[in-house]
């Protein structure tokens, strides 16, 4: 170990006297100073001027925060004016939003409803056609006009499958569009999930990665604000195990 350790940590009657953020550095080319050349503190001496210099960690830290907080006061102040100037406006729009929507929602409904009414009535058609088609090709052969029998199959197997092609064309969503919109608005279908039953829903993810680190996490927070409050090993829960460790304050 250099002597420059028994010397008082460094900045020691340095007028004048640095910035926080300058006795950061100051203090931290200090700490790696200890941390490479220090392997084991042995003796009380020792031990003191590393607490002297936790000490100064210590206070330069704060120094730090509260050097901070001065300089982002006036941000702080302009950003909650800034707040306060949208608040009521932009929550009178939201509310505004939402009930203009609800007002609006009912008539999407209902062409929507119109919508999937067409819908349904394409594929009856399809399949009512379709019948029909195949009804015909069969008479076909055994008409006693063939050729005309034959004309009307095809013609019906045209049909069919027209019908068929409208049936399955993509179906359309209800949407409303003004003049003076730039784009259409319509019903939006988002899924969701909710649990029915809990003990089938957690097993139904048991085994995910993620919700069994989320659910460890959480626990693992129970059980230490139990292990905090019982104080005693014998107190954890089955799975877990209540232990202590030590460090300077």
């Amino acid at each position: 170990m250099t002597d420059d350790l028994d010397a008082p940590a460094v900045g020691h009657n340095r007028p004048p006297e640095p910035t926080p953020i300058e006795r950061a550095s100051e203090l931290v080319a200090n700490a790696n100073l200890w941390l490479t050349t220090v392997e084991e503190i042995n003796d009380a001496d020792r031990a003191g001027r590393a607490q002297t210099f936790v000490n100064q960690l210590r206070e330069n830290r704060d120094k730090l925060e509260a050097a901070r907080k001065a300089e982002r006061a006036p941000f702080d102040l302009a950003i909650s004016a800034i707040q306060i100037k949208y608040k009521q406006p932009d929550g009178l729009t939201g509310i505004a939003l939402q009930k203009l929507l609800a007002l609006l929602k009912p008539w999407l409904d209902k062409e929507q409803k119109r919508i999937d009414d067409e819908q349904r009535a394409r594929q009856v058609e399809a399949e009512k056609t379709a019948a029909e088609a195949e009804a015909l090709r069969k008479a076909a052969a055994t008409a006693a006009d063939p050729v005309e029998a034959e004309l009307r199959a095809r013609d019906a197997a045209k049909a069919a499958e027209q019908a068929a092609r409208a049936a399955k064309r993509k179906p359309e969503r209800a949407q409303v569009k003004s003049d003076l919109a730039p784009r259409a608005m319509g019903l939006t279908t988002r899924w969701h999930a909710r649990v029915v039953d809990e003990r089938l829903a957690l097993k139904s993810y048991a085994k995910n990665e993620t919700v069994r680190l989320a659910c460890l996490e959480v626990a693992t927070k129970l059980a230490t604000q139990l292990a905090r409050s019982a104080k005693t090993k014998d107190a954890a829960p089955p799975g877990f195990e209540f232990y202590t460790t030590e460090s300077p304050t």
